[in-house]
């Protein structure tokens, strides 16, 4: 396995990808050397605090992976894989907003957890407005967390975000969950 050629072909896209990304860590490591843990993804600019031991970690250990070589573990210990993965429980949530909108426009979902796209407008949840002018989506998301979520209209390629400040929930450990709102 490890000699055919879509073996050797899917390790070096994958080494050429990793090397790309360092290379941009490197781009935006200021002289001084300092890492940070988030940066802005348009410029490049360090957004959160500088001099992080798990930076430093991490890429130590990218570098020493890179030059074929497995570093003893940074301190973790007594930690196993389980024999089997459990996924996290889920709750199905319903999503409910009143807006009006003209021919054409429609609302979305978007917000700071995976199912609801992180924030992304290009890949937002497009409600159902099937029950016009309330609009509804439903879908599966995680039990017992807190997120933050905002409606979107979009029509001819304008995007507008609802005003004001975010929804800020949390979901129940089981069972269904409805979130509803008006149009701001």
């Amino acid at each position: 396995m490890s000699s055919s050629k879509t073996y050797t072909i899917l390790v070096n896209a994958i080494k050429q990808h990793a090397d790309d990304f360092l290379a941009v860590n490197a781009k935006y490591t200021p002289a001084d050397g300092s890492l940070s843990e988030q940066y802005n993804r348009e410029t490049g600019v360090p957004l959160s605090a500088k001099h992080l031991t798990w930076s430093y970690a991490s890429a130590l250990t990218a570098f020493a992976a890179r030059g074929g070589r497995v570093l003893p573990s940074w301190g973790a210990k007594g930690l196993k894989v389980p024999d089997v993965c459990i996924p996290s429980p889920v709750v199905s949530a319903t999503f409910n907003v009143v807006a009006e909108t003209v021919f054409g426009e429609n609302i979305y979902l978007a917000g700071s957890i995976d199912q609801l796209m992180n924030w992304s407008p290009d890949n937002a949840l497009l409600f159902s407005p099937d029950a016009y002018p309330k609009w509804s989506v439903t879908l599966d998301v995680p039990a017992s967390i807190d997120f933050e979520y905002k409606f979107i209209r979009k029509y001819n390629g304008a995007v507008v975000w609802e005003s004001g400040p975010n929804h800020l929930v949390t979901t129940p450990p089981t069972g269904n969950v409805g979130f509803s709102s008006t149009w701001h």
